[in-house]
């Protein structure tokens, strides 16, 4: 799950970062009265470029952490499942051969 949303977050920043590109196209800091022209907004996008990004790579490593998460929690299982076969030894077939 962790995965797709990673992907999902990446979609969507690339298409917000597309927007802002095409914002500096129509010089919408005319369009919303902004001062400061161009200057003003790269002023303004560069710490929401850099949140966009931070998020991303928080993201990515929730993803990471589930994954090494999925594989110690099979680990334990299968160790909490032998170590209960080995204290219930008795309940096993003698002939069963896998202890």
């Amino acid at each position: 799950m962790a995965e797709i949303l990673f992907w999902v977050y990446l979609a969507n920043a690339v298409v917000l970062i597309n927007h802002e590109i095409d914002s500096a196209y129509w010089k919408e800091w005319e369009l919303f009265r902004l001062p400061g022209g161009i200057t003003g907004i790269l002023i303004l996008h560069f710490p929401l470029l850099l949140f966009v990004l931070y998020g991303l790579v928080l993201v990515r490593e929730l993803a990471m952490a589930r994954k090494e998460d999925d594989s110690c929690g099979s680990l334990e299982a299968g160790t909490r499942a032998w170590w209960i076969a080995l204290q219930h030894r008795d309940c096993f077939p003698q002939g069963s051969g896998w202890i």
